[in-house]
């Protein structure tokens, strides 16, 4: 058999129902611009409307819908009771859960998934219908394991792979609808105890999806603000270069491109530069009417303001000030070596 998918589409549901079972099947990727299958075949010719899942059986036929292919890959093998037999009112019942999920959640999402085109109907109409069909579908998550019970069938599967749209903390969203999962608690602990089974991983994994832990991700710390690394005591921002100007006093220059002046004045005269020995990044002054160019050891050249131009890989800061590496040479520049800076 095999099942034509697009990564993180709702043919993550059979995916997941074929592994549970331990089917032998071959998936077939699909480019969803092209129409095209990974082997080279236009799918088109397969499914009239270019959409996934599809099922192509052994024997040349094919299953073009997803409630139809997850209950049919479950007979396979009712052992492992993915859904209920046949004639059943339980079967009736899996069945009214992926009729509710097919047209109630799995077209709701359609309006968010094409949010440009569907504009003011998508946000005033849509989004707060969808909200309130997944608040029920909380509420009915209350006490159970699964939705029908305490057994995981296919609709299971179906409902995880549609809640991957959406976007809450403790999921890895597949296509960021504004569709937010918020305060679902009974919907949270669902998707995390079918995120542990292992079926689930294996598919997610095959698909290339990403995925986020078991538990909610706790939120990172605020970094500590790094210490100036010319004067004890003051912080700075991380990831700042500064540098010392005669006209300027000291200077935050951002990313090398920013010449804004906020920062503090960590030195008001070329001799307090003194404090502050040749070691690490070296010293950043550079003399009043240069360009913003200044030394570093690690880079030997840190352009400042204009990068192209100061493309050369030699000293362009004050000759007298601290030596370069040995085997540097040292630049020309612009600016005579023993200009005062005062």
């Amino acid at each position: 058999m095999k099942l034509y998918y697009l990564p993180g589409a709702c043919s993550l549901a059979p995916h997941i129902v074929a592994i549970e079972l331990g089917l032998a099947i071959t998936l077939v990727k699909v480019d969803h611009k092209t129409h095209r299958t990974e082997d080279g075949r236009d799918f088109r010719e397969l499914s009239p409307f270019g959409y996934v899942p599809l099922l192509e059986l052994d024997d040349g036929s094919v299953l073009r819908e997803g409630p139809a292919i997850l209950q049919y890959l479950a007979d396979l093998k009712p052992a492992h009771r993915l859904a209920p037999a046949n004639g059943t009112l339980e079967r009736y019942r899996l069945q009214e859960w992926l009729g509710f999920l097919n047209s109630e959640v799995h077209k709701g999402f359609i309006p968010l998934l094409y949010a440009v085109a569907a504009g003011k109907y998508g946000t005033e109409h849509a989004k707060p219908k969808l909200e309130a069909r997944f608040a029920w579908l909380d509420a009915q998550l209350a006490g159970k394991d699964y939705l029908t019970g305490d057994t995981c069938t296919v609709a299971d599967a179906y409902l995880f792979a549609l809640t991957q749209w959406g976007q809450a903390p403790w999921l890895a969203s597949v296509y960021k609808t504004d569709m937010h999962f918020d305060g679902m608690e009974n919907l949270k602990a669902w998707y995390l105890r079918m995120r542990d089974r292992p079926a689930v991983r294996n598919s997610l994994d095959a698909e290339g999806l990403k995925q986020r832990g078991l538990a909610t991700k706790p939120q990172d710390p605020e970094p500590k603000p790094k210490r100036c690394r010319w004067k004890s005591g003051t912080d700075c921002t991380a990831g700042i270069l500064r540098v010392w100007q005669p006209d300027r006093g000291c200077q935050t220059i951002r990313r090398h491109r920013s010449r804004a002046t906020h920062g503090t004045k960590h030195h008001e005269t070329p001799a307090q530069c003194g404090r502050h020995p040749a070691g690490d990044r070296g010293c950043r002054l550079v003399p009043a009417g240069h360009r913003l160019a200044a030394w570093q050891p690690h880079r030997r050249t840190a352009n400042l303001g204009r990068r192209r131009r100061h493309q050369l890989r030699r000293w362009r800061g004050v000759a007298d000030h601290h030596p370069a590496p040995a085997g540097l040479k040292r630049g020309t520049s612009r600016i005579d070596a023993n200009t005062s800076v005062s």
